[in-house]
């Protein structure tokens, strides 16, 4: 068989498409011819330049390189189409087309080469140069920017209180802190778990501003004159409310037997109050409730609970309640605020209540965060979280909910 070093014939024969007598045919020919032979290194080389260059990399990505990615991507596309990968992964379609698309690239190139009768064997060796300097290029050690975190002593696990001995739980407000910055640091910069003692579920929940459709009562303080009869005149500071105290209660995510109360507390505009808040068990039908949260330290000087709350400012808590039964009394919260006794608010559970959003995100915070903590490991399981975070995902979701989300889910990966 003749050949000229042009013919078709030769890109096949590299490329494995002839049949077996036609193959062997034109080995016989490559093998007799010199010119042939120098064509067959060259089609071999430039296979070689463009296989490795759409190959994807071996290398790992370092975590602030994928975290660099993320952030252009998020810019790029905004924060309702960053959807977490483990829960709405659609990677293996995208590797798929990828794949598809190198094929086609490859098989294009070479059938162009195949089909030009003029030699570029230089091209070709400058080109496989190029390409190999450009994968040998040393890739930056990451540069980790540390958080600065207080120095927090370790936390001991907060047990549940028994409402037949324990039928009264004074409530802590303050709750600011750098929790969530730290843990996210540690995620998504490090590529690791944070320490236990940098989990703090009471300064992750309150890094949000959450509204809780439930019961809700005002407290007016003591500037209140206020009546229907003085609207004219009157002056506005001295009508404005002194605090705010809102609930809301749905189904316990991790123990769907139990209640999971929340608690939102916001500060008037007239300034600074002092605020004193108590939960009132229902020994009647609650066995058993714990606080999430503000673990116990060690230090800590017992009575001397944090009640301050900031004009304007807010203070979210959650309570987990065991009852006796799923729907009924579960106690109330009696509160009051500088010395002044406020409107109590009644905690009845209702199963059939639809919980609000912000409801279902403040119990995804509250679950990702003892998880996190290592806390009832043997019933938060990674398949809670992931069920939860399918429920909050929306196409409206803002950003910082939005990268909640992801936390969660490269959390996972670890």
């Amino acid at each position: 068989m003749k050949i000229q070093p042009d013919d078709p014939l030769i890109t096949s024969y590299v490329l494995g498409e002839l049949e077996p007598a036609d193959a062997k045919a034109v080995a016989l020919a490559i093998d007799a011819d010199p010119l042939l032979q120098q064509r067959v290194a060259e089609i071999t080389g430039t296979q070689r330049v463009l296989t490795e260059s759409i190959r994807p990399p071996t290398e790992v990505l370092l975590p602030h390189q994928r975290e660099k990615i993320r952030r252009n991507a998020r810019k790029a596309r905004g924060p309702a189409e960053m959807a977490t990968r483990r829960l709405f992964d659609t990677r293996p379609r995208k590797a798929l087309a990828a794949a598809g698309l190198a094929a086609i690239l490859v098989v294009g190139g070479l059938m162009i080469l195949g089909r030009s009768v003029k030699s570029n064997a230089p091209q070709v060796h400058a080109a496989r140069d190029r390409g190999a300097s450009e994968m040998s290029s040393p890739v930056p050690e990451a540069v980790p920017v540390p958080v600065p975190v207080p120095s927090l002593p370790a936390p001991r696990l907060q047990g549940y209180l028994t409402a037949a001995e324990v039928p009264i739980l004074e409530l802590p407000l303050a709750a600011s802190g750098a929790s969530l910055t730290a843990v996210t640091d540690s995620i998504m910069n490090l590529g690791k778990r944070p320490a236990r003692e940098v989990v703090r579920l009471e300064e992750m929940l309150n890094h949000f501003s959450l509204r809780f459709g439930g019961m809700t009562a005002v407290a007016r303080g003591g500037l209140n004159r206020w009546h229907p009869d003085d609207r004219e005149g009157e002056d506005p500071a001295a009508v404005a409310h002194a605090a705010t105290l809102s609930t809301e209660m749905l189904a316990c995510p991790w123990k769907p037997s139990a209640t999971l109360l929340l608690i939102s507390l916001r500060g008037g505009p007239q300034g600074d109050a002092q605020v004193k808040l108590a939960y009132h068990a229902d020994t009647q039908n609650v066995l058993r409730y714990r606080l999430l949260g503000f673990d116990p330290c060690e230090g800590r000087v017992p009575g001397t609970l944090p009640t301050q709350l900031a004009a304007n400012g807010t203070c979210l808590l959650a309570i987990e309640i065991e009852p006796f039964r799923p729907a009924g009394e579960l106690g109330v919260l009696e509160w009051s605020v500088d010395d002044q006794v406020a409107p109590a608010v009644s905690l009845m559970h209702r199963s059939d209540a639809e919980p609000s959003d912000d409801a279902r995100f403040a119990a995804l915070i509250c679950t990702f965060g003892q998880w996190l903590a290592g806390d009832e490991l043997e019933i938060i399981e990674s398949d809670t979280l992931t069920g939860l975070a399918r429920e909050i995902r929306s196409d409206t979701l803002a950003g910082d909910r939005a990268d909640f989300l992801r936390l969660i889910d490269r959390s996972l990966e670890f």
